[in-house]
Parts: C-alpha cells; structure tokens; sequence
C-alpha cells in the first residue's frame, strides 16, 4: 500500500505538480506525501510546480516548503519558472521571497534567472524579472565558474546577442533596464 514511486524515483506528488493539479496535491499532501521527495535527477514536486502553475506553487509554499530549495544543478523555484517562461510563477517567488533567494543568484553554470529566461526565449518573463529588480547586467564570477563548470561565462546581454540574435528585443530589453539601473545609482 501506500504512495508508489515509478522506475523514474517519478511520486505521484510530482505528476500532480506535473500537471497542476491542485486537488491532487492538497490531498497527496494530507495523506502524507513527501514534500521534499526528488526523483532520479534530484528534482522535487515543487520544482515542478514552479515550471507549470503559480497556484500549485503557493500550495507547496504554504504548506511550508523553503523557497530556497535547490536541485542537483543549483538551480532555485525561480530559475525554474523563469527557465520554463512561468511568468506568474516568477512573480510569486520574487514578490514574496526574494529576501531568501535573490532574483540574481546563480546556479551551477553561474546562470541567473534573467539568464536562463533570454536563453529560452522568455521575453514576458525577462521583463517580469526586470521590472521586479533582477540585475540585467549581473556581475561575471570568472574564477568561480571555472571552478564549477566548462561554459564560457556569459553576461545575459552576451546570451541574447548569441543566442537571440533573430530577436533583437532581447538585447534592447537588457540594455534599457541596464541604463535606466544605472541612471538610477547615480
């Protein structure tokens, strides 16, 4: 008996999550489903939550899991919402717990938020972390992201000229929030 796992370390918390199934997840959740239950790649429900639905999101964070949970990659709730272009799911994080995870911290690859939102593709997003106060022009941590990965480190205004470069509205987007940050601290 009890909550079953599939081959894939996959709980049925996660599927819910998956599939932003609030009355799913309320009631896994009751009856004793593992909050913080991660699958192979190390990943749990709530990640899960924050790539799909803002309200399955606010489920788990009321039923107290820390905002600051990271996977196996370094990767918070916010690099997964801004990854997988959940606006919502951006705004809820920063708005209610950027005092624990800073919109710019880094991942494994020394990727912030804003960085992992240009690489995909997620303009609504990138704008959303911007006009919530995320850094356009993140500081770049050469020696730590030596250490830590074989990617060039790249700011996101680099990412968007190499990886958007058919979509100059990216581009322009972190230049006017870099210029107005800077107009800003003078």
């Amino acid at each position: 008996g009890g909550i079953s796992r599939s081959q894939l370390g996959t709980s049925p918390l996660h599927v819910a999550a998956a599939n932003s199934n609030i009355e799913a997840i309320e009631l896994l959740l009751r009856h004793g489903a593992r909050l913080h239950a991660t699958n192979r790649t190390h990943t749990m429900p709530v990640h899960m939550a924050a790539q799909y639905s803002a309200d399955a999101l606010r489920v788990f964070l009321r039923h107290g899991i820390e905002p600051g949970v990271r996977d196996r990659n370094k990767q918070t709730l916010l690099h997964f919402a801004a990854r997988n272009g959940n606006c919502h799911a951006v705004r809820v994080l920063i708005e209610s717990c950027s005092d624990i995870v800073p919109p710019d911290t880094v991942d494994r690859w020394q990727r912030t938020p804003v960085h992992w939102a240009v690489l995909n593709g997620h303009l609504p997003c990138l704008e959303v972390l911007l006009q919530l106060g995320a850094d356009p022009t993140p500081p770049l941590i050469i020696k730590a992201a030596r250490k830590k990965t074989h990617l060039i480190p790249e700011t996101p205004l680099q990412v968007a000229a190499r990886a958007r470069a058919h979509q100059p509205e990216f581009e322009a987007m972190l230049r006017e929030y870099a210029a107005h940050r800077d107009r800003s601290a003078s």
